[in-house]
């Protein structure tokens, strides 16, 4: 019976690792295939660029001289808010525009451009 067993376990061990090659072998080859389609087509494209005469462009216009803009004063930046996607209600708005609101347990803050929620440290 133990000879029988190992002679099984012998056969299991070989059909494994003969299976496993050919698998590999077989994804070789389809990589060599790919490879070699890939060095055709590069072929071709390269023959195509040597037999086309190249196109001759037309010399480049001369650019127009700058025009001049005027001197402009910078206007202030305005500060951008998200848009609030909660119930919660505004109580006010801060030193640089924003809107304050006030969240359900009593806590502060204003939206970021992103929309993201900033708090407001609580001053003691």
């Amino acid at each position: 019976m133990k000879k029988v067993f190992a002679t099984l376990l012998a056969f299991v061990v070989l059909f494994i690792s003969v299976n496993g090659h050919a698998q590999t072998a077989a994804k070789d080859s389809a990589k060599a295939a790919k490879k070699a389609a890939r060095a055709e087509k590069k072929a071709e494209k390269a023959a195509a660029a040597t037999t086309t005469a190249p196109a001759v462009k037309p010399a480049p216009a001369p650019a127009p001289a700058p025009a001049v803009k005027p001197a402009t004063t910078t206007a202030p930046k305005t500060v951008t808010q998200g848009v609030n996607k909660t119930a919660d209600k505004a109580v006010g708005t801060d030193a640089k525009g924003r809107t304050i609101y006030e969240g359900p347990k009593g806590g502060r803050y204003t939206l970021t451009a992103a929309g993201n929620k900033e708090y407001i440290k609580k001053t003691n």
